[in-house]
């Protein structure tokens, strides 16, 4: 994708988006607005758009993007709080853990994403994957 493309993306349209992209794009904004609970029909048509394995990246970079935007909006809870003003509905503690284990885990996936990256057949990839999403 272009810079101009990603801008466009990044101000909430799809009208510019490729149209090979455009399916899974829609699939990620709803992925992300029913909290990680989609709709098996659109599952579905994902899985049969794009088959198993570019579901598979396509589900990696969604998770990711939605654990680091809570992460990075928990790290703001706390930045707010220790400025005098929290938010309703957080504590100190659940900022305070969500931070520390932010830095403990992220190696982790990072390391993860990386060893999937670099294996060297689709078979190896294969062995991970999101088969929640496969329907009959």
């Amino acid at each position: 994708m272009t810079e101009e493309e990603v801008d466009f993306l990044m101000s909430g349209g799809f009208e510019k988006a490729p149209k090979e992209q455009l399916e899974a794009l829609l699939f990620a904004q709803h992925y992300a607005e029913t909290k990680g609970n989609p709709d098996p029909a659109t599952s579905k048509k994902l899985l049969d758009t794009y088959g198993k394995e570019r579901v598979n990246n396509i589900m990696s970079h969604i998770l990711i993007i939605m654990l680091t935007n809570l992460h990075g909006n928990t790290i703001e809870a706390l930045k707010l709080r220790l400025q005098g003003k929290g938010i309703e509905g957080s504590s100190f503690w659940q900022e305070l853990i969500v931070t520390v284990n932010f830095f403990k885990v992220m190696p982790v996936i990072l390391y993860n994403i990386i060893k999937y990256k670099l294996s060297k057949t689709k078979k190896d990839r294969n062995t991970v994957g999101f088969n929640h999403l496969e329907m009959a």
